[in-house]
């Protein structure tokens, strides 16, 4: 028998850079990605790049290494940040960088 697992992330409480009110509709894991994707206009760097220096500050600052919890098969690292409670770290690290780029 399977029980249903709830994960960190499902609800509506990141916050969005301008209104300073949740995006609506959107969950944490999207607006972590929707950070990231704004930092990789802005800069004109490809999304990888950002990630890959979001995921190594991740581990600076909270010692949180991504890439050594297990992973299924096609998973990001961001659904293992969601599985593992620290997708609140990802998205706090990808908003500072991104309040550096502001225009």
């Amino acid at each position: 028998m399977s029980t249903e697992q709830n994960y960190v992330g499902g609800g509506n409480y990141a916050i969005p850079l301008t209104t300073g009110q949740p995006f609506r509709g959107h969950s944490y894991r999207m607006q972590t990605y929707l950070v990231v994707s704004d930092i990789a206009r802005l800069t004109g760097e490809d999304e990888s790049k950002v990630w890959k220096r979001v995921y190594q500050q991740v581990n600076a600052m909270y010692a949180v290494n991504l890439h050594s919890f297990p992973r299924g098969r096609n998973e990001s690292l961001l659904r293992v940040a969601e599985r593992h409670d620290v997708l609140d770290k990802v998205y706090a690290v990808a908003y500072v960088e991104r309040l550096q780029y502001q225009e």
